[in-house]
């Protein structure tokens, strides 16, 4: 069991390639950037495009508080209760649906859909474990399913990412 709780986890150790890509924070300033979601949209359905470098700060943010905060917690979910182990799937779903959520400026729109479709499967996937956990029978029957929407989310968000640095590199010289 505790090798399969491993397993399940791991998709978020991928997170740092995304973050390189992205122009984020270092890792000096994810811990002091950990609080509130810049740029969230899902409290206004019409809210306001972000600039580009509002935007690529925003999802470097976002990304380092997931890969800051929770990567290192990795290590511990062989040992957290079922209760821990729900909470922190929370965590990580919230942290994805915070980066799915941004307003992207136009010239990015294409970007943020293929980060945005990767992370609503990342989302999906931790919210298919959280429920799946009480039943590690359950959870090893629907291994093969929740394995392709893990491959499926990895691939889009590298492509996102991809594009993103290119449209960085383009239009801000990053």
């Amino acid at each position: 069991m505790k090798r399969t709780i491993l397993r399940i986890f791991a998709p978020l150790a991928c997170l740092g390639v995304l973050l390189a890509g992205c122009g984020g924070p270092g890792e000096e300033e994810s811990s002091s950037q950990a609080s509130a979601p810049v740029g969230e949209a899902s409290s206004q359905q019409d809210a306001e495009p972000l600039t580009a470098e509002e935007y690529i700060a925003a999802v470097g943010e976002e990304l380092s508080v997931l890969t800051g905060q929770l990567q290192p917690r990795l290590s511990q979910v062989g040992e957290m209760t079922e209760e821990e182990l729900q909470a922190f799937a929370g965590e990580i779903q919230a942290g994805f649906q915070r980066i799915a959520d941004l307003v992207p400026p136009e010239t990015m729109e294409a970007a943020h859909e293929l980060i945005r479709a990767g992370c609503e499967n990342m989302v999906e996937y931790y919210e298919t474990v959280a429920q799946l956990l009480a039943d590690p029978e359950a959870l090893a029957q629907r291994e093969e399913e929740l394995s392709a929407l893990l491959e499926e989310a990895n691939s889009l968000i590298a492509q996102g990412a991809q594009e993103l640095s290119r449209l960085a590199a383009e239009h801000l010289g990053l």
